[in-house]
């Protein structure tokens, strides 16, 4: 499998760049490429045109790429970590959560063998930045940027998704911890 990690939004309400962020020694970034290392074979992270990103060190491939045209929201993102995409399976997160259980990866990457995208439901809201997509759904998610889409909600409103009750994902989060973003 892939991680796509998305690291290059414009961050308003933070007032500067998530990724950079350090937390207990390491930037929430180098968090999430190290979580999702113990799970996916490759890591790609996306960001914006004209960005910087901190400094990274991978367990297993480490590969960067750019959104094509910045400012375009999450799903040319997503779009443009896919294109590149080795695996199978992508696992798709956001350079903001830094909490993010390697147990939940697993399931998702687990439970997207029988679904063309996972997406954990937490209080009835699809977490798409925190799920699995088959990589080939990317010409569905395509006609869907092609029509104006911009959200990563696509992903969850993709045909033959699954969306995860909260007991199912909890076995592998209980506390909810993976979704935690850094605002």
């Amino acid at each position: 499998s892939t991680a796509v990690i998305l690291a290059g939004g414009g961050s308003t309400r933070m007032g500067r760049e998530k990724a950079t962020i350090i937390l207990a020694g390491r930037t929430l970034l180098q968090r999430v490429v190290d979580a999702a290392a113990e799970v996916a074979d490759e890591t790609v992270v996306v960001c914006a045109p004209g960005r910087s990103l901190p400094v990274l060190e991978a367990r297993g491939a480490l590969r960067l790429t750019t959104d094509k045209v910045g400012g375009q929201g999450p799903l040319a993102g997503i779009l443009a970590g896919l294109a590149v995409a080795a695996g199978e399976v992508a696992l798709l997160l956001a350079c903001d959560q830094p909490f993010v259980r390697p147990a939940l990866l697993r399931l998702l990457v687990a439970q997207a063998a029988e679904a063309t995208a996972v997406v954990p439901l937490r209080d009835g809201q699809a977490q798409p930045l925190c799920a699995a997509v088959r990589v080939e759904a990317a010409s569905l998610l395509r006609e869907d940027y092609e029509r104006g889409s911009r959200a990563a909600a696509a992903v969850a409103d993709l045909p033959g998704a699954r969306l995860l009750d909260d007991p199912t994902w909890r076995m592998a989060d209980a506390a909810g911890v993976s979704f935690a973003g850094a605002n």
